[in-house]
């Protein structure tokens, strides 16, 4: 009995820890079925297959099929689409890709609820587990590429995104002036970048591609291409790469990262992490935001707030002279990527005290920061915690406390 219940314990174990993943292989849609090779899911879920509509856009909702699946691993699980929305968006005419996206069971309840429900995307290393799938409409010639370049473009996608370089993704962050932006295409293995930088706070030393996760810091993987300005604080960068398995692995993962290095900051002075393109189509489409009221008292509500990955709001306060406090903060609510309405935040009674709340109306500052190790522990400025940033701007709101 001991045995059986020691072999029980760990395989409870294993299930525990097995991280969520996604695999598919390109196949020929015959009626409207489809399979899914394998995946994991920590806890009770979905798979949920998003469309591309006829101008390629990503399609959230309606979903063409979910299928209800529970903890574990799974191999050949068959999804049924709605024939109606594969002919709406052009499946039956050409070969192009479907999203099957994991997504949580919030409630428990065995039914799909997005996204006015909680089954929110399921999230590993701050991104979304998908996998772009490939689709030959049945009659068709076969594809001419080989099987083992398009079961890699199934797995990380392709196509062109923009991102922007701050200093608060580097870790420890680093405030300034300085900015970038970036275009990022990916065609199979093959990674292009071009972007510029300014406004660097001394002389441009180096800027390189990097592999870590948000939060961490990581090794360079390729130089970049630079020309610098006269100035020696601003200029223009470009590399093309063929990524390794390895490589390719990590960028699926969102585990590559562009940093831009100077004489002040040489661990780097303004960052951005790289995500799959589907990855950061889903994620654009929740736009991070915070709506406060005015209101008293020590524990405060949010009317709504929308991540667009797991993190945390994080109450700030202005001290007796109206200078914003960032450490330590007055309260944390750490919270899943969707939105969520009338949330509470329990303030610290005798930091309130300390920064004059007792004796007259004042404003605290709500800010949204990222959970950049998946471990719901608030850890800033020392971790990799740093706030969102929505076009350069950190989300932030002022919320009035009155007496």
């Amino acid at each position: 009995m001991k045995r059986y219940l020691s072999l029980l314990i760990v395989m409870l174990l294993g299930l525990s820890f097995a991280q969520p993943s996604l695999s598919v292989s390109p196949q020929e849609l015959m009626g409207s079925d489809i399979s899914i090779d394998a995946i994991t899911l920590e806890q009770d879920g979905f798979v949920v297959v998003h469309a591309y509509d006829m101008n390629d856009e990503l399609v959230l909702t309606p979903p063409l099929g979910v299928t209800y699946l529970t903890a574990g691993m799974h191999e050949n699980v068959v999804v049924t689409l709605d024939p109606m929305l594969l002919a709406e968006y052009g499946y039956d005419m050409t070969t192009k890709n479907v999203l099957p996206m994991l997504h949580v069971d919030a409630n428990m309840n065995q039914t799909y609820e997005f996204p006015e429900g909680g089954d929110v995307p399921v999230m590993v290393n701050d991104a979304m587990v998908v996998a772009d799938l490939a689709l030959t409409v049945g009659g068709m010639d076969s594809m001419n590429d080989s099987s083992d370049m398009m079961s890699m473009e199934a797995v990380i996608g392709e196509g062109q995104f923009e991102v922007m370089l701050s200093g608060s993704q580097e870790v420890p962050a680093v405030m300034g002036d300085a900015m970038g932006s970036a275009t990022v295409t990916l065609m199979g293995s093959s990674l292009s970048i071009s972007g510029d930088f300014s406004g660097l706070s001394s002389p441009f030393t180096g800027a390189h591609l990097h592999m870590a996760a948000a939060g961490e810091n990581g090794d360079v993987v390729f130089p970049l291409s630079v020309t610098v300005a006269a100035d020696g604080m601003s200029g223009i960068f470009s590399g093309d790469f063929s990524l390794s398995e390895e490589q390719v692995n990590a960028f699926k993962a969102g585990h590559l990262y562009v940093n831009v290095h100077s004489e002040m900051n040489k661990g780097g002075e303004i960052r951005v992490q790289l995500l799959p393109h589907d990855m950061m189509m889903g994620m654009m489409d929740m736009t991070p935001a915070l709506m406060v009221s005015p209101q008293m008292g020590s524990s405060i509500r949010l009317d709504s707030v929308t991540l667009a990955q797991d993190g945390f709001v994080v109450v700030h306060a202005y001290d007796m002279n109206d200078e914003l406090v960032l450490t330590p903060p007055l309260g944390v609510v750490y919270l899943t990527a969707g939105t969520h309405e009338n949330v509470m935040v329990e303030l610290d009674p005798m930091l309130l005290s300390e920064n004059g709340y007792d004796m007259t109306s004042k404003n605290v500052l709500p800010m949204l920061h990222i959970d950049a190790n998946a471990n719901m522990v608030y850890e800033f400025p020392d971790g990799g915690d740093v706030p969102v940033m929505l076009n350069d701007e950190m989300v932030v709101a002022t919320l009035e406390l009155t007496n």
